[in-house]
């Protein structure tokens, strides 16, 4: 069931995450396609008189088109979800679930150019949600955390047992350490480059994960040696990617390039005695 004449969900068009979980709104009937706007095409007065402002750059609103009240962020989500799956209203109703939503929903809202990369809107409204202190580093320790829990299998097959993990946290002490010329040359934008560097870790991380789940069900430390081949080349690409798209050059590739290179090394002295 759709929602009901004169709702419009007002999104950020730039944002590719934006894009995709609005377009299955729309593919699964939950919005009309014509109940499904972007802010570039509204003029800024018209945006002004829809919505409150900054609240609309950092939660999604459901403007009622017709004169009523509009929603914002999880409880217009959950309005919306709600024709669809009306459990949504009674889980809702506790307030430790409201909780939980609304910090999930801020956490990926404030970081969801760093999660999609996405650049400022060139539109009359700048939907670039703001920087919020609490919620980037929210997302730089959970970032960390989840790729060291998905390494863990890795860390585990490891040749050497506490000595092939003391390599492995080499690598990851180095791979800190390489974040600080960014911090001295570019103080201005160490926190967006740290910001893309964490979730090109937790990306890279997975194909460690998984080799070590391999070799552990296998009894095979080569797939060890793939997982840190198709890691030091995922990660290097999608560093590439960001790299270019902030304006900063290949020439910062040698930042990355030195924990990468650590990284192979811990394996091939973990696993061959180099």
């Amino acid at each position: 069931m759709a929602a009901p004449a004169g709702k419009m969900l007002v999104y950020d068009g730039n944002c590719p995450l934006c894009n995709w979980y609005t377009g299955v709104f729309a593919k699964h009937g939950i919005l009309l396609p014509e109940q499904r706007r972007t802010f570039a095409m509204f003029s800024h007065e018209e945006l002004q008189t829809m919505m409150q402002f900054p609240r609309a750059k950092h939660e999604v609103p459901l403007v009622d088109m017709d004169g009523g009240p509009t929603l914002y962020g999880v409880e217009a989500l959950v309005y919306l979800l709600g024709h669809r799956f009306a459990v949504l209203h009674r889980v809702m109703r506790c307030r430790l679930a409201q909780g939980a939503a609304n910090i999930l929903y801020a956490l990926v809202s404030y970081n969801r150019r760093f999660i999609a990369f996405s650049r400022p809107s060139a539109c009359s409204f700048d939907c670039t949600p703001d920087y919020n202190r609490t919620y980037r580093l929210l997302f730089i320790a959970l970032c960390m955390v989840l790729a060291a829990m998905i390494v863990l299998p890795f860390a585990a097959a490891f040749p050497g047992g506490t000595a092939g993990q003391v390599l492995l946290a080499g690598t990851a002490l180095v791979a800190a350490m390489c974040v600080v010329p960014v911090f001295l040359l570019l103080p201005d934008v160490f926190r967006e480059y740290i910001s893309h560097c964490v979730v090109v870790v937790l990306l890279g991380s997975l194909p460690l994960g998984i080799s070590g789940v391999c070799a552990l069900a296998f009894n095979e430390a080569g797939w060890l040696v793939a997982g840190a081949i198709c890691t030091a080349l995922l990660t290097t690409w999608l560093y590439n990617i960001r790299l270019q798209r902030m304006g900063m050059g290949t020439a910062w590739l040698a930042v990355w390039i030195v924990p990468v290179v650590v990284l192979m090394g811990s394996v091939a002295i973990g696993i061959y005695g180099l």
